[in-house]
C-alpha cells in the first residue's frame, strides 16, 4: 500500500522530498532519481524539481525567516502542534541554506506562549548553557503544559469559583432569621430596632439642650 503524500505544491518541497526520498529508497528506485543510475530518457529529475518548486535566493531566506520570527502560538492551538509548526518552519529554512540555530530555534518556540508560562521561561533562561537543548526545552514544555491543564493555577481556579458565585441568583434572607445587633433579638435589623428608637430620641433631645 502506498503512503499518502501531499502533493507537490510551490509550499511544501523541503516536506515532499523528504517523504518522496523514503518511498523511492524503499522502492529502490533513489539511484535513478538521484543521478546514481542513468534515468530513462524524458524522465524529471530532482535537481530540475528543486529549481521549480523551491527558491533559494536571498529574498526567500529572508522572508521565511522573518515569517519564523513573527509565528505566534494559538490560544485553540496543543502544545504538541505549536512545537511541530516551529520545527516545520525551521526545517523549510534550513532546506533552502539558511543558518538557523538551535537557539533561535529555542527563542522562537518559547515565544508567545500564555502568562502562566512566564516562571518556566525564567527557569530556562536560568538553564546551564551546556544543559540547554532543544530536545530538553521541547520535553519540559510538554510536561509543563500537561501539568498546567491536571493542575490549573490557584489565580485562575479563584476566577473560576468568583465567575460561578457571580452567576448564582442570590437569595434574601427571610426576615424570621435575621438578628438585630443592638438588642440580639430575631425579627429584624438594627435600624429598626424598637430598643434604640428611644435612645436615638433621648439624645438628640440632650443635644439640644445643650
Amino acid at each position: 500500500m502506498s503512503p499518502s503524500i501531499s502533493k507537490l505544491d510551490d509550499s511544501n518541497y523541503a516536506e515532499w522530498s523528504i517523504l518522496m526520498r523514503a518511498v523511492l529508497v524503499r522502492q529502490g528506485l533513489w539511484d535513478v532519481v538521484s543521478g546514481d543510475t542513468p534515468c530513462p530518457q524524458g524522465s524529471p529529475n530532482s535537481t530540475a524539481l528543486e529549481s521549480v518548486h523551491q527558491a533559494r535566493g536571498l529574498g526567500t531566506r529572508l522572508a521565511r525567516r522573518r515569517d519564523l520570527y513573527q509565528m505566534r502560538k494559538r490560544d485553540d492551538q496543543t502544545m504538541t502542534a505549536w512545537i511541530a509548526d516551529v520545527r516545520r518552519a525551521v526545517f523549510r529554512l534550513k532546506a533552502i541554506g539558511a543558518s538557523i540555530t538551535d537557539e533561535d530555534h529555542i527563542l522562537v518556540v518559547t515565544s508567545s506562549l500564555p502568562p502562566s508560562f512566564e516562571h518556566f521561561v525564567v527557569t530556562l533562561d536560568v538553564t546551564p548553557e551546556s544543559e540547554l537543548t532543544l530536545e530538553l526545552v521541547h520535553r519540559r514544555l510538554l510536561n509543563e503544559d500537561s501539568r498546567q491543564h491536571l493542575f490549573p493555577s490557584s489565580s485562575s481556579t479563584v476566577a473560576l469559583v468568583a465567575t460561578a458565585a457571580a452567576a448564582r441568583p442570590r437569595t434574601r434572607t427571610p426576615i424570621e432569621l435575621i438578628t438585630c445587633f443592638y438588642c440580639m433579638r430575631k425579627g429584624h435589623y438594627k435600624a429598626q430596632c424598637p430598643d434604640l428608637q428611644p435612645a436615638a430620641a433621648n439624645a438628640a433631645v440632650e443635644e439640644h439642650a445643650f
